[in-house]
């Protein structure tokens, strides 16, 4: 498992003005927005969660009873299944924890 605390390097080349991110919710939207993985949605701004108490969204993937998304209550979580499920050309390879 990944810490929220540390600090993060996108190595994509058009990335140089949001080189580093701290924090897997910063990592996440800057996929989502600067990566255009347009499947990646959040409630609101980042951190805000739902009603339900989820603060990211999968548009990809269904969930079990048949949902158009999945649904994800932590950035942490969001990043492994992204992880998992999900490489979309190299995008999330680019992302690298600094040490």
């Amino acid at each position: 498992m990944l810490p929220t605390e540390k600090l993060y390097d996108c190595e994509d080349q058009l990335c140089k003005y949001d080189q580093y991110l701290s924090g897997l919710d910063e990592v996440i939207e800057h996929l989502r927005q600067k990566h255009q993985l347009s499947f990646i949605r959040r409630p609101q701004g980042l951190g805000i969660s739902d009603s339900h108490g989820h603060v990211w969204y999968c548009f990809h993937c269904e969930d079990k009873t048949g949902k158009d998304h999945r649904s994800f209550g932590s950035s942490e979580d969001m990043w492994r299944h992204l992880n998992s499920c999900h490489n979309y050309n190299g995008e999330l390879k680019k992302i690298k924890l600094e040490q």
